[in-house]
């Protein structure tokens, strides 16, 4: 009887080690080890059951993101002022604050949001962050020489702000000079009564009380808070 007993436990444990080779795993444990990231296959909502999402931020438009929660749902939206980007907001730039040459020609003061203010035109050029000095007088003697050449002075290069007015003299006249109006890439300004078209870089309007704007610089950041500003010389 006993004998009888044991042949039968050996069959019964050589079915058991038959049905369950070494290195199986079930469908179910292979889509649980997918969805918590535990094998090598890459984990997308397009691969999660109906219904289950991937835990992520995104960005549901192109200025706020929102957390995804595991049943698809989208938490509180955050606003991304500079705009968002494959779930993250962009940063604002930051600048360290120094005088340095904004071009070849031109240095100013360089503030944090990277904006310019302060800037005047070096008469020799701009290079390692200052006005290059004169250049030293040539050897070489020129036969003619137009001793009534007339000396070009360096224009002052205004900036006022979104909000602000400042007062400069021109033509013998006070002017008072404010943004109108501001977006990006062009701009309306006040001077004193009247008011400018749209103008950009480069552009200049003339007024009948003795004074030219030449628009140098048109700073426009469009979040709270950002830098608004127009950089300007006069005639």
């Amino acid at each position: 009887m006993v004998k009888k007993f044991i042949i039968v436990t050996l069959i019964v444990l050589t079915i058991i080690l038959i049905g369950c080779k070494p290195g199986e795993t079930s469908s179910d444990s292979l889509d649980n080890a997918s969805i918590i990231g535990g094998s090598d296959v890459e984990t997308t909502n397009e691969n999660l059951p109906e219904g289950q999402c991937l835990p992520q931020w995104k960005c549901v438009s192109s200025t706020y993101k929102a957390f995804q929660s595991e049943d698809c749902s989208f938490g509180e939206k955050t606003e991304c002022k500079l705009g968002c980007e494959d779930g993250k907001c962009h940063l604002p730039a930051t600048c360290e604050r120094k005088f340095a040459c904004k071009n070849t020609r031109d240095k100013g003061l360089q503030v944090e949001d990277c904006s310019w203010v302060g800037v005047i035109q070096c008469e020799w050029g701009c290079s390692e962050n200052a006005c290059n000095p004169e250049p030293e007088p040539s050897n070489v003697t020129t036969s003619t020489v137009n001793e009534t050449e007339e000396v070009i002075p360096k224009a002052t290069v205004y900036s006022v702000k979104q909000g602000e007015s400042i007062s400069l003299s021109a033509g013998g006249t006070e002017h008072n000079i404010s943004i109108y109006i501001i977006e990006t890439g062009k701009a309306r300004l006040n001077v004193d009564q009247y008011k400018t078209e749209w103008l950009e870089e480069g552009g200049n309007a003339t007024f009948s009380t003795g004074i030219t704007i030449y628009i140098k610089e048109i700073l426009f950041q469009p979040y709270d808070g950002g830098q608004r500003s127009v950089g300007f010389t006069t005639e």
